[in-house]
């Protein structure tokens, strides 16, 4: 039954806060469903009545959850939403939450104060809230964990890889190449997520070569301009911990962010752009070596050092990464890969 207008808006108005606060299911739906029920034996002069009792129900949600935008924007968000149906899962960043839609999110996911601001909330377009992020440095890292492992499974009890067969050799060195990939592919996402982050959060404070620092951006000639990935890797994690005001973040005596951009950095490159040319310091066709020449045992130190920079670098920066960064240490892509047998 179509509602009339008046109890229309409401009504789509707390439909809307439940969608993106709870997800319309369990009591909020139950909760939604009774109104409707309630509405079909009401006689026109109930309608002031019920609609008041809407309002305040709206008013309770609103406050709950800090709700910061006018009514129509969360009807609106509604409406774009279900429109996805069928086309795939909504997102919406925490960023965008946090300044246009709600101040007290906290009450909708309880890790919320400790999830970056360039992750995604995800809702599903028929029941919205999933109580779900997704924290794209977290599933990045837990590719690389998924192929580690197979390459685990691969080197099976081998001591060398000349005891393999010549097909498992050849998977071996499938897998040691893409787990390089995707562990400087999560590296670069997060450090470009901390920057990011930091960017947003301070931006109006920020010093003008901080601010083009962070946003990879040249103010003069207006354009962009990249920052090398050592400088990332040093000079990102001490500009945020400066920025947050927190003790002096200094990673010139840590070891393994040095062997990150020397020996991690070196094998990356020899696979993101690979070259049969001769070094011209030693006259050694180095790529080439490298890429030919790789072996689990230095992927795995490569994959410590990473947790380890992951880790030592959230602490620097204010937070506790069991909280900040829980994928570093749920092994989840570890499990999946148990889990599967591709």
């Amino acid at each position: 039954m179509d509602l009339v207008p008046e109890v229309a808006t409401v009504f789509e108005t707390l439909e809307a806060l439940y969608y993106f606060t709870q997800g319309l299911k369990g009591v909020s739906a139950d909760h939604l469903g009774k109104i409707r029920a309630i509405y079909q034996y009401l006689l026109p002069s109930g309608y002031p009545k019920l609609v008041a009792d809407l309002e305040r129900d709206v008013r309770l949600v609103r406050e709950h959850y800090g709700a910061i935008a006018p009514d129509e924007i969360y009807r609106t968000l509604l409406r774009e939403a279900r429109d996805a149906d069928g086309k795939g899962i909504v997102y919406i960043s925490k960023l965008r939450i946090v300044r246009d839609l709600f101040s007290k999110y906290e009450n909708s996911i309880v890790r919320w104060p400790y999830i970056k601001l360039h992750s995604f909330v995800v809702f599903e377009p028929k029941v919205g809230f999933q109580n779900s992020m997704f924290e794209m440095d977290g599933q990045l890292f837990h590719d690389a964990q998924f192929m580690l492992h197979k390459a685990r499974q691969a080197q099976g009890t081998a001591k060398s890889q000349r005891e393999l067969p010549v097909t498992r050799h050849r998977v071996l060195h499938t897998l040691l190449r893409n787990i390089v990939s995707a562990l400087f592919t999560f590296i670069e996402a997060y450090l470009n997520g901390i920057a990011f982050d930091c960017f947003q959060t301070y931006h109006d404070e920020l010093e003008l070569d901080d601010h083009d620092f962070l946003g990879e951006w040249n103010s003069t000639k207006k354009q962009r301009k990249f920052v090398k990935f050592d400088d990332k890797v040093f000079g990102y994690p001490r500009l945020v911990a400066k920025v947050r005001g927190l003790p002096a973040l200094d990673l010139s005596g840590f070891k393994p962010a040095h062997r990150l951009i020397r020996d991690g950095k070196e094998i990356r490159d020899a696979i993101t752009h690979p070259s049969a040319q001769y070094d011209v310091d030693d006259w050694t066709q180095k790529k080439m070596t490298l890429f030919a020449g790789l072996k689990l045992p230095e992927i795995e130190a490569l994959y410590i050092d990473i947790c380890a920079y992951v880790e030592f670098v959230e602490k620097g920066i204010g937070y506790d990464p069991r909280e900040s960064v829980p994928w570093l240490y749920d092994e989840f892509g570890f499990r999946d890969a148990k889990a599967e047998t591709l």
